[in-house]
């Protein structure tokens, strides 16, 4: 389950890296194609391969009864059988090491890359006609270096909450350094991080989107009357986290908008 959880998060800002570098270089393929249906693809695709790539766990592990001192026999649950060859942990955790952290994040750099240097000219490639073309290319502009700074800190929590784990896991297989108080804690850190990033992501979202925010206070003081949030931006992040486009028509200034999907 842990594996299957990893797998999913994991490819899923990967997946998202790459929405948002497609959203902004054909912001207008929103609407022209099949969005709901591929996006379900996408998440079916994700959840089957990490359930595919979490099978070894189940095979590899084994349950060993030992006897500790004078008490009776007590099960343990092994990671691989004993009768494993030593060079077996060492590739395993290699490849999970390049499947669920190198390969991805080299992806999503690469992609953030090319968002950043589209950003930065984009001030001179978006059309803007009209009274107050300036302000609308600035916003829109604005808009869409919100989304992608929301995906990219999602991407920076993970970074820093599973690179202990896997250094740990890589030192400990492939180093036969004696084990001492620092890689106790480190460890320690290490496994705790993991777990924190099952459940940071809201509390960055708080951080970064004020509409989340707003959507957040409205329904958690709900049973206070005093409280109240009418006011929720529409230009917001969380309005375009699926890429909010502005285009101007070759017959009039009409804005087309993209429906907000939180």
């Amino acid at each position: 389950m842990q594996s299957l959880s990893l797998g999913v998060t994991v490819f899923t800002l990967t997946a998202l890296s790459v929405d948002r570098y497609l959203a902004i270089v054909d912001p207008m393929s929103k609407h022209t194609g099949k969005t709901q249906a591929t996006t379900l693809a996408v998440s079916a695709g994700i959840w089957v391969l990490s359930f595919i790539l979490a099978l070894p766990d189940i095979f590899l592990s084994s349950v060993v009864e030992r006897s500790m001192g004078q008490e009776s026999p007590k099960r343990f649950c092994f990671n691989f059988a004993e009768h494993y060859e030593p060079m077996i942990p060492k590739i395993y955790y290699l490849a999970r090491f390049i499947i669920y952290f190198a390969l991805p994040v080299c992806i999503i750099a690469c992609f953030y890359m090319l968002m950043a240097q589209i950003l930065i000219r984009s001030g001179k490639q978006i059309p803007c006609e009209g009274k107050g073309g300036g302000l609308n290319q600035q916003r829109q502009i604005a808009a869409r270096k919100k989304v992608a700074r929301v995906v990219l800190s999602f991407v920076l929590i993970f970074i820093v909450c599973w690179l202990p784990r896997h250094i740990y896991l890589l030192w400990f297989y492939f180093d036969d350094s004696l084990y001492n108080d620092f890689w106790n804690v480190f460890k320690i850190l290490g496994f705790c991080l993991t777990y924190i990033n099952s459940c940071v992501n809201p509390f960055a979202l708080y951080l970064l989107s004020s509409q989340f925010r707003k959507y957040y206070n409205r329904y958690l003081f709900c049973c206070f009357k005093r409280v109240r949030y009418t006011s929720l931006e529409p230009s917001s992040t969380m309005h375009n986290f699926n890429s909010t486009v502005r285009r101007a028509s070759s017959t009039n200034t009409s804005m087309v908008h993209s429906q907000s999907m939180c």
